[in-house]
């Protein structure tokens, strides 16, 4: 099997041939756990009534540099998920995160609160330091789902997982944006996203907030391209099988049907990835909207589709009226 990354899906750029992260399965967890039901709840008063004073205040400026575009205006949804766990010496923050009917993004933080830890932390084989780290999602009915994907666009912290950036905020040791991507059916069963370091485990309720999908139809009825969506943070479709590298030229189509321009293109930013199982089947793409080590926010109420290789896939009236943020 091949995991194929196409980055920079703009202009029709050759695909690469890279590794995800995969972390095997684990037998069991004995982990603190941490449910977020009564802190989200304040939480998003706390954000009804305080949202606009701490952006004017600049606040969650740490929170915008992984999180771009309409980020006002899904605030209370990024937020809802915030909380964190320690154990004395470590602490697991989840910032925010965001889904859609497909994949969920989580933004993590991880704190070491003594020297000790910090020293210890940083002297920890690397493989070690990874292995302790779980990212699994529960059902439900309180079960966990088998064989779940998930990757890292951005890990923060010099030297771990070779990535040389430093995080945005200014207490954390490490930051990252996990994604998590269970597709249309598994997504729709899942309740928690849970991510775990050594004893240390935070649930978040990923149920409650996820953006909804438009499912588009190609303008003429002959697109090649099958199960096209639409969200606020990605875009999603089955490519028919080729032994060719994978070409894709996209283009948003606003509301009132002009094409978005190169450079609003540019601007936005799209990130596709895919497998091609080399077997003669269709490949499904992941795409997510935002720069390499940040999820960008699109408000669909400005566009009416997407224009893939020529070929325009448009939302329906019905989908149209179905998301709630229109």
């Amino acid at each position: 099997m091949k995991e194929q990354r196409i980055a920079d899906a703009l202009g029709g750029v050759d695909p690469r041939f890279v590794l995800e992260a995969a972390p095997e399965e684990r037998e069991s967890r004995r982990h603190r756990r941490v449910r977020w039901g009564a802190l989200a709840a304040c939480l998003a008063l706390a954000v009804a009534l305080g949202a606009t004073a701490a952006l004017a205040a600049g606040m969650l400026d740490p929170l915008q540099s992984y999180f771009e575009g309409e980020t006002e205006f899904y605030l209370e949804e990024i937020l809802s998920s915030a909380g964190s766990v320690s154990n004395g010496e470590m602490e697991l923050r989840v910032e925010g995160a965001a889904a859609d009917e497909s994949v969920c993004y989580v933004l993590v933080s991880m704190i070491a609160r003594t020297d000790e830890a910090r020293q210890a932390w940083e002297k920890t084989d690397l493989s070690e330091q990874y292995g302790r780290f779980q990212v699994y999602a529960l059902s439900h009915d309180g079960q966990e789902i088998e064989g779940f994907p998930w990757s890292s666009g951005t890990y923060t912290r010099q030297g771990l997982f070779g990535n040389l950036s430093n995080t945005h905020f200014s207490d954390a040791d490490m930051t990252f944006l996990i994604s998590c991507d269970l597709g249309r059916e598994r997504m729709a069963e899942t309740e928690k996203v849970c991510f775990g370091y050594g004893d240390l485990t935070a649930e978040v309720d990923v149920s409650a907030y996820r953006f909804p999908e438009a499912v588009l139809v190609s303008e003429d009825g002959e697109g090649e391209l099958t199960d096209v969506r639409l969200s606020s943070i990605g875009l999603y479709f089955t490519a028919p099988y080729t032994e060719e590298p994978f070409q894709f030229t996209v283009r948003l189509i606003h509301a009132d049907g002009t094409l978005a321009s190169r450079e609003e293109m540019e601007e936005i930013g799209l990130h596709l990835s895919g497998r091609n199982q080399g077997d003669g089947t269709a490949m499904p793409v992941t795409g997510n909207w935002g720069s390499a080590p940040a999820l960008r926010l699109i408000d669909l109420e400005d566009y009416c589709g997407v224009e893939i290789n020529g070929v325009r896939y448009l939302m329906g009236e019905q989908e149209m009226a179905a998301d709630p943020a229109l």
